[in-house]
């Protein structure tokens, strides 16, 4: 739960409080949110809405398969834009397409916030543009076989 207010002129970033406390850019404030809901990935349904708006322009910004966009973001996230997934190395994976927090200062040198659902979708696309969907190979036997 939240024990400080928000500082003024501080954007909050939602973290599980489960996990590790990141490395936050100074115009940022990791505030807790409550556990994440937990999916069943093989019962793959389609996107709407907010994550639908996401893919489609994931996929034509990338030049990548909207049909491949929309299954990663379902194995990845299950279209939970604050999804937040922890790995063994202590890094941890956020949003619609899991972006790494290696990624953070990269994406912040960019003008890219990967805590937001465009910022996160921008930094998919920069990876779709620079390695093609590799970055997506520890789920990709999910999202191949959906």
């Amino acid at each position: 739960m939240l024990t400080q207010p928000i500082k003024e002129g501080k954007t909050p970033i939602k973290i599980d409080p489960l996990l590790p406390t990141p490395i936050v850019p100074q115009d940022k404030e990791v505030v807790p949110i409550p556990k994440q809901r937990v999916y069943n990935v093989y019962e793959y349904v389609e996107p709407t809405g907010e994550a639908l708006t996401i893919a489609i322009y994931v996929s034509e910004q990338s030049g990548g398969s909207l049909e491949i966009i929309k299954k990663i973001m379902w194995a990845e996230s299950q279209y939970y834009a604050k999804a937040k997934g922890e790995n063994k190395n202590g890094s941890y994976d956020t949003g619609y397409f899991q972006v790494n927090s290696q990624h953070i200062a990269t994406a912040a040198a960019m003008g890219m916030d990967i805590f937001t659902p465009k910022g996160n979708a921008d930094f998919a696309i920069y990876l779709i543009k620079k390695n093609g969907f590799r970055d997506w190979v520890y789920s990709e036997s999910v999202w191949s076989n959906i």
